[in-house]
């Protein structure tokens, strides 16, 4: 019995997935408490006011990235008015700061610097989970442009729920992959 015990114990003390657990938790309480640190910012100083040359230098270059792919990739006609992208249906997309891509850059920038890791793989996967965020910020406004585009009628529903759920997918795979691929391996023990 006490053998059995032993090799439980063994088999436990070399699994990286209690260290998963906590890792994944702590990266709960800091997603949560980067929203909440946002939201008092958003509501006290005013974000949009703190990161209003970031949100324009953003809002250009999503515009301009956006324009590019839906005439390259989707060969899909649109007129540009200062940040509205208008269609040949009569819709329009209006690229605002809230879609501009900062405040989710600034949310894993401060997650991923605060995740428990080793610091030195913390100086290329941070620039990289930045990288995937704007990426997904894209992806949301392809996708958006889209709708628009071709079924304004959706617009709302992707807007709100499916594009969302899109930056969440993101948000977790970059905690995956730091806590899965880096973090976890590093907290391993080995017994032997």
């Amino acid at each position: 019995m006490n053998l059995m015990f032993r090799g439980i114990m063994k088999k436990y003390k070399s699994d990286p997935d209690g260290n998963t657990w906590l890792l994944m938790a702590i990266f709960l309480v800091l997603y949560a408490l980067s929203s909440g640190l946002w939201h008092f910012w958003d509501h006290t100083t005013g974000f949009y006011t703190t990161t209003e040359g970031l949100n324009r230098v953003f809002i250009k270059l999503d515009q301009e990235l956006l324009s590019g792919i839906l005439i390259i990739f989707f060969r899909m006609n649109h007129a540009v008015q200062g940040t509205i992208l208008l269609f040949p249906n009569g819709s329009g997309l209006e690229i605002q700061w809230p879609c501009s891509g900062v405040r989710q850059l600034l949310q894993v920038l401060f997650i991923t610097l605060l995740l428990p890791g080793p610091f030195i793989s913390k100086l290329w996967f941070v620039p990289l989970s930045l990288g995937i965020v704007f990426l997904a910020t894209i992806l949301h406004l392809v996708i958006l442009a889209l709708v628009a585009g071709l079924e304004p009628s959706w617009f709302y529903t992707f807007h709100a729920w499916i594009t969302r759920i899109v930056f969440y997918i993101f948000f977790f795979l970059i905690a995956v992959i730091w806590i899965e691929g880096i973090a976890g391996r590093a907290y391993v023990k080995r017994i032997d």
